[in-house]
């Protein structure tokens, strides 16, 4: 089984971690052999977009699970990256957001499987709280933007959603809303 984490430094090739407590472990592949890593080149990049008037389709899109929001919205739990949207957005009424998601990678350094821990690995564990290791690191990012309307009722709240979705629904590629206040 294998989890997507951020990056935590010094996390490198062979190293091992708590993934719980994000601390770092003792290295369990010798220097030399994690340098020779394979580098696989996987240039990607997918992004997508949402328009949300609710926490919850915020939630969805985002990835985070009720449990996970509710103490993200009280301050039980530390969060970066697109939970961090959740934890300073308390309400949306009266506002309708777009969320737009872009996910990038560029390139995969991993240990091959033909390549063996060092002999002593396992007493290099005694007396640490590792739980896992790092077998490869892909590098890339995520990037959340956010472009809010504001609206003075809820009328002109589902004005501005329709508008919204009936510009994303064009697929031309731009995005073009025009508002007018009496």
């Amino acid at each position: 089984m294998s989890n997507v984490l951020l990056y935590a430094i010094p996390a490198l090739l062979g190293r091992a971690y708590n993934m719980k407590n994000d601390t770092i472990g003792p290295d369990l592949f010798k220097i030399e052999d994690t340098k020779n890593a394979k580098v696989i080149h996987r240039y990607m990049t997918n992004s997508e977009y949402k328009i949300v008037s609710q926490l919850s389709e915020a939630s969805d899109f985002l990835d985070v699970d009720g449990k996970m929001a509710i103490k993200l919205k009280i301050g039980a739990t530390k969060v970066e990256g697109e939970g961090s949207y959740l934890k300073v957005t308390s309400s949306l009424r009266h506002k309708v957001d777009i969320l737009v998601k872009v996910v990038y990678e560029t390139v995969t350094e991993t240990i091959p499987a033909s390549i063996e821990p060092r002999k002593d690995w396992e007493e290099s564990l005694k007396g640490t709280d590792s739980t896992h290791y790092v077998r490869s690191i892909t590098y890339g990012g995520t990037l959340l933007g956010i472009v809010r309307f504001n609206a003075e009722t809820d009328a002109d709240k589902a004005v501005i959603k329709a508008l919204c979705e009936a510009e994303m629904s064009s697929k031309s590629g731009s995005f073009e809303v025009a508002l007018w206040v009496s």
